[in-house]
């Protein structure tokens, strides 16, 4: 049986990708308009498939780089192991929604844009821009991907990241922010966010910060998440360490 989903501005010549998580299927009437009981995650780009991945023997860009196939093999047979861990370690928070902070009543319910300057982000950012601007929703930046969101001429509601992530640009201009930390205990002193005038949002996970901004998210009740400068296929969902590929994949099962 089908359901219907969101739909979201298409562009002229663009290809639209979209990976629709488990969510999708518990469906109930919301006053979006969208057949969602639980948030309905839009994955993918909004753009078509750079020139670069439909040859074999093309170059990728600065900064990406692709797996081999022996690597891939690698760290196929390795997420099992790694994802029972993380699912482990994180258990309270991917079960019982445990140290996700709660943000204020007008950013809850409503569409959440996860922008996340990885891959792509500039061209999937200008695509979305008659959605941004018709549909008006939160916008997360993940570490630098607030100076993506403003570079786009938007104000990010919320920035999310670890200490080392969270830049001073974001601390002035980012409505929110949510710090993650490792446990209560890895509390930074204030004198930063003191300085800057934020009182941040704690959240105690060991999670990747794209992976938290997800679950944050979802437990503020957004009704549609759209992820910007998240990876697609096999090749770059598999970049990073070992923890962080496990992060990426229990996570969207949770969501």
């Amino acid at each position: 049986t089908s359901h219907p989903v969101e739909a979201i501005h298409r562009p002229t010549e663009t290809a639209m990708r979209l990976q629709i998580t488990r969510s999708a299927f518990h469906m109930a009437r919301n006053a979006d308009g969208v057949a969602s009981a639980k948030p309905l995650a839009l994955r993918g780009t909004m753009t078509a498939m750079p020139s670069w991945k439909r040859s074999t023997t093309a170059t990728p860009p600065p900064g990406v780089t692709l797996l081999r196939d022996g690597d891939l093999g690698v760290r196929l047979e390795s997420l099992m192991a790694n994802a029972t861990e993380h699912i482990r370690r994180e258990r309270e928070l991917l079960v019982g929604g445990a140290h996700i902070p709660q943000l204020p009543s007008r950013l809850r319910g409503r569409p959440m844009l996860i922008v996340d300057r990885k891959f792509r982000w500039q061209a999937e950012l200008i695509q979305l821009k008659r959605w941004i601007d018709d549909r008006d929703p939160v916008l997360i930046g993940v570490a630098n991907g607030v100076e993506a969101i403003l570079d786009a001429g938007y104000k990010p509601d919320v920035a999310i990241g670890t200490m080392d992530e969270i830049s001073d640009v974001a601390l002035h201009e980012a409505r929110h922010v949510v710090v993650s930390i490792s446990s209560p205990q890895a509390k930074p002193a204030a004198d930063r966010f003191e300085k800057a005038g934020v009182d941040p949002h704690w959240f105690v996970s060991a999670g990747k910060s794209a992976d938290l901004a997800l679950l944050l998210a979802e437990a503020n009740a957004a009704v549609v998440i759209v992820e910007v400068g998240a990876p697609t296929g096999m090749r770059e969902r598999f970049e990073g360490s070992a923890d962080q590929v496990a992060s990426s994949f229990v996570t969207r099962l949770r969501v």
